[in-house]
């Protein structure tokens, strides 16, 4: 096929197209040559005087050279005028009757009626046919024909004119009128056959050639609407041709052709092209290929590419079809990508990151290698979700992945199987030494202060953790191990990593069974409040007793506070659970006041998902008006960690208790990460130092210093310091001296319940405490 023009233009239902009449001009000018160099050649024969017998004058002689000379430069003329642009219709009229005169004249030199050209008035005749458009043109031109050799012919009667003999008759004999008479009808019969027969063959070429030039324009118009990219280039690389898509598409509006390959193509991809494309003149076969095209404002298109040779031409245009597959591409990445990665944080799923392990536990089998996979969660995240709205915990996640991304090596691969559960699969590990470090290297970076819309929060992670092929054999069972390891860490208060052991899967199946256990615990009246008293150093006596709650399981036993609280944050029910206990303490001051005791302040601690809660403050007003209790014998306790978490939204909380009246303690203080600073912004009456700094001060100066410390800022700011843990009397002597305002342990008393507390009470005021001597 050869090349189309950049644009198609309207297909016009004329009897010829211009390229048509040119060609057809062509070739009449072509066949003219060859009558010419005929004529001149038996011109040449009888002047040469051969045996033809031929009675011309010398001035016949001149004018017939004349006549051949000129039809020679005028067909050359139009030779060159039907290759020009202004080339008209009217040439063809204007040179068929000259060559209807030509012939007229040379019939006339040569004879008349005893000439032997007048088949050249057949010859016109068909030319007559092939080159005029319209039907009164062609019958001009044979009525002129057959008028003019008419003359000729009466000419030659009446006045005689020169013959050549061809001995095919007897020239010497004079044509009677008869003769001549019919010589014309003849000759103009035939010219009239040849017209007739020439206009059915030519209308019969005119459809067939319209048909064809109908459906190349028909393929044209398609090339130029479809959507894919078309063009032809040459075996030089060359571009000839490009559709509207693909001027559209690769920004080329205006840019005319030829144009180098390299335009379009993209650099990375000429060495494939080349090989792909060199043997096409040859013969061979293109495979549709994928291939990056480049735009001229940039973009990048990826077609598949499908080339056809077009062999019938001197010099063969290859066609390349290109369906933009850009789109599909695209698609296909994100399908991929939602099948395979975490939308959230980038990271890979739990499909793609169970197969990479795999992979990277055979890596590990081959080189006999050890392969840990932790699974890590954040800790407390639903508090954070249900207080700070989840948009701030997606903040909170896609930073934690981004920390834990960075605190791995490269050979680790780091994926999100959950909501709160990030995997980590360390490789490239000789011993357990270099698992802890990483270990410990990953949870320092995890801990550091995050902020996050514009909130500073301070998390802890529960990470568990399995061994290849300690543990398991296969990635999902590696995950299971890992999985258990992480419970046990969660359900033991979070922040730490343990690897896994056989006897977790023991502790978690009882876990489970507490979970179940605990949504019927208030039912069947299972849970039990205990009361620890809150002892002054300076009068022995006790106003405060810190709530504590005891579980007894029907097959389990007495289960403790810090084992099933997590379980209950977990599972929900810690709301209600809250909700209990601060009912029946609130109940229980008013039953000892009742009873005759002074008013006693009942500390409840209160989680962090409570404090974090926007129930908490209408639940606490609703209790306090239900059981009228005066808000200040309730006083609330929060662990500094849970404070930590979000200080801002605690120090807001806490406000608003105090504002209620009801008195506000840090409990475990000295285990998180507070600062004086924070410290200065809780609104709380009360410090609570953890026992863990208690229970060395007799036998180490560095625990002691730190316990002194803490005294010495909590008086500094106004608060009730108050000691956990006091088990011996050189303990309590200590915080005595240190001015420690209030004690809590075993020394003076375990917890006991409500009946037990009316006991000790009675005893201090009867004086029988013997706290009281040593207070004194």
């Amino acid at each position: 096929m050869a090349p189309l023009p950049p644009t198609s233009a309207p297909f016009q239902h004329s009897k010829h197209s211009t390229s048509q009449r040119q060609k057809r001009v062509e070739v009449v000018i072509n066949l003219r040559w060859l009558v010419l160099i005929f004529v001149a050649a038996c011109s040449a024969l009888v002047v040469s005087a051969l045996p033809f017998d031929a009675h011309l004058k010398p001035g016949h002689i001149a004018l017939l050279a004349l006549g051949l000379l000129l039809f020679a430069i005028y067909n050359t003329t139009l030779l060159f005028a039907s290759r020009s642009h202004r080339y008209s219709a009217l040439f063809d009229c204007g040179q068929l009757v000259a060559d209807t005169l030509l012939t007229t004249s040379l019939i006339y030199l040569t004879g008349g009626a005893h000439s032997w050209l007048w088949p050249i008035y057949i010859i016109i005749a068909i030319e007559a046919v092939f080159l005029l458009q319209g039907n009164r043109a062609i019958i001009f031109i044979s009525a002129l024909s057959s008028v003019l050799f008419g003359l000729v012919l009466m000419v030659a009667y009446y006045r005689g004119l020169p013959t050549i003999n061809l001995h095919l008759f007897d020239s010497s004999a004079h044509h009677q009128m008869v003769d001549q008479v019919l010589l014309w009808l003849w000759v103009t019969f035939l010219s009239c056959a040849a017209t007739l027969i020439g206009h059915f063959f030519n209308t019969a070429i005119t459809d067939e050639s319209r048909e064809v030039l109908s459906r190349e324009h028909q393929l044209q118009r398609f090339m130029e609407s479809a959507q894919d990219i078309i063009f032809a280039f040459d075996q030089s690389n060359n571009i000839h041709y490009l559709n509207e898509a693909a001027r559209t598409r690769l920004a080329l509006e205006g840019v005319p052709t030829p144009l180098p390959i390299e335009q379009i193509l993209d650099d990375s991809e000429l060495p494939r092209w080349n090989s792909k494309t060199c043997l096409l003149n040859v013969g061979a076969t293109f495979d549709p290929t994928l291939f990056r095209l480049r735009s001229q404002d940039g973009g990048e298109i990826h077609a598949d590419c499908r080339i056809s040779t077009d062999s019938n031409q001197e010099n063969p245009l290859h066609w390349v079809v290109c369906r933009d597959l850009s789109a599909q591409i695209e698609n296909e990445k994100q399908l991929y990508n939602l099948a395979n990665f975490d939308q959230l944080t980038g990271l890979t799923n739990r499909q793609e990151f169970s197969e990479r392990a795999t992979d990277a536990m055979r890596l590990s089998k081959r080189l006999n290698q050890q392969m840990a996979l932790a699974l890590i969660s954040v800790d407390h995240l639903k508090v954070i979700n249900e207080t700070l709205t989840t948009e701030v915990g997606d903040s909170l996640l896609r930073e934690f992945s981004i920390r834990l991304t960075q605190g791995v090596r490269e050979t680790d691969l780091v994926g999100r199987l959950a909501g709160n559960q990030f995997a980590v699969a360390l490789t490239n590990l000789d011993t357990i030494k270099t698992m802890e470090q990483v270990m410990a290297k990953l949870r320092k970076r995890l801990s550091q202060p995050m902020s996050v819309a514009d909130q500073e929060l301070f998390i802890t992670s529960s990470v568990g953790l399995s061994l290849y092929p300690g543990d398991a054999l296969t990635v999902e069972d590696l995950i299971k191990k890992a999985n258990s390891a992480r419970y046990f860490v969660r359900a033991h208060g979070g922040n730490n990593h343990l690897f896994y052991t056989p006897e977790m899967d023991e502790d978690i199946k009882n876990r489970l069974q507490m979970i179940n256990g605990l949504h019927s615990a208030l039912i069947r009246d299972e849970l039990q409040l205990s009361y620890q008293p809150k002892v002054n150093l300076d009068s022995g006596e006790f106003h405060s007793v810190e709530v504590l709650l005891r579980w007894s399981h029907p097959t389990l036993g007495q289960i403790s506070p810090s084992d099933f609280i997590p379980m209950a944050e977990e599972s929900g029910m810690i709301g209600e659970l809250t909700n209990w206990v601060l009912r029946q303490s609130c109940l229980q001051v008013q039953k000892w006041q009742q009873q005759g005791l002074p008013p006693i302040r009942v500390a409840v601690n209160v989680s962090g998902h409570q404090l974090q809660s926007s129930a908490l403050i209408p639940q606490l007003t609703e209790i306090l008006t239900e059981t009228n209790l005066d808000p200040q014998w309730l006083e609330i306790e929060v662990t500094e960690s849970v404070l930590m978490q979000n200080p801002s939204v605690a120090i807001a909380t806490l406000k608003k208790l105090r504002n209620l009246g009801i008195h506000l303690a840090i409990d475990d203080f000295g285990t998180g990460y507070s600062s004086l600073a924070y410290l200065k912004r809780f609104p709380v009456h009360s410090l609570k130092i953890d026992r863990s700094f208690i229970k060395d001060v007799e036998q180490s100066d560095r625990f002691a210093t730190i316990a002194a410390s803490i005294i010495e800022m909590g008086r500094s700011l106004h608060l009730n310091v108050i000691a956990e843990g006091v088990e011996t009397l050189g303990q309590m002597a200590f915080l005595k001296e240190h001015r420690c305002n209030e004690i809590q342990g075993f020394l003076y008393s375990m917890p006991v319940n409500a009946d037990e507390i009316v006991r000790l009470k009675t005893n201090l005021r009867d004086q029988t405490c013997p706290l009281t001597a040593i207070a004194g």
